[in-house]
């Protein structure tokens, strides 16, 4: 299993598809057959994942950006929300190698 860190790199996973009804979107990962909403403020944030190699950092400066939030905060968020979309295995993580 991949540690979480501030610059671990993730994805959305390959076989997750998506749908906007009603101002929620609705994930399903295929693989394991499960749905997965998320409200509006998540759904800004998932779009943040069609980059690919977005780092827990990445979310918590466009939280802190979007929301005007702190920084313990924003990181805060970034890591409940990518533990939650981790729980529903909706990402893929890749820890960027050391310097």
């Amino acid at each position: 299993m991949t540690l979480l860190t501030l610059t671990t790199q993730m994805s959305k996973k390959a076989d997750v598809t998506q749908i906007m009804v009603d101002h929620e979107l609705i994930i399903m990962q295929a693989s394991n057959q499960t749905y997965f909403n998320l409200n509006p403020t998540g759904a800004k944030i998932w779009a943040l994942f069609d980059m690919g190699g977005v780092t827990m950092v990445d979310l918590a400066l466009y939280l802190q950006k979007e929301y005007h939030l702190d920084a313990q905060r924003s990181i805060q968020d970034a890591r409940q929300f990518i533990e939650l979309l981790m729980a529903h295995d909706l990402v893929d993580l890749v820890t960027a190698p050391a310097s």
